[in-house]
């Protein structure tokens, strides 16, 4: 199962990655289009489900005609979802994060640890 999301940056890309395996697993259990948002919203708490929230109220509460477009758009498509959520919750320079983690750097461990650490950085920049 996924860990759940709570808003750390440096997280985003390997919550969104354990939810698309997850979904990919469960395929035929999430059959339906908003199948997959409800599940997602399963694995998101603090201050990213405040975000959330009001568009899991507005697919609730009212049907497809009544519901705010950005409500349909991020339920009918999954993709639609993680673009808008990238937009809100992931880094906005991702080369500037990348700088600021190699500054970060020193070797505190094993060798190959720390080249662990260096490539898994270097994959950010994809």
């Amino acid at each position: 199962m996924p860990n759940a999301f709570d808003g750390t940056k440096r997280t985003l890309r390997g919550f969104l990655i354990q939810i698309r395996a997850y979904h990919q697993f469960h395929t035929i259990n999430l059959s339906y289009l908003n199948d997959k948002m409800q599940n997602v919203a399963t694995f998101i708490k603090s201050d990213t489900l405040e975000w959330i929230e009001p568009l899991f109220r507005d697919f609730f509460e009212y049907n497809n005609d009544d519901q705010n477009p950005l409500t349909r758009k991020v339920f009918n498509l999954y993709k639609d979802f993680e673009v808008k959520f990238k937009i809100v919750f992931g880094e906005m320079d991702k080369k500037r994060a990348a700088k600021r983690q190699f500054a970060k750097f020193k070797q505190t461990g094993s060798a190959s640890y720390y080249a662990i650490q260096f490539y898994q950085n270097i994959l950010q920049l994809y």
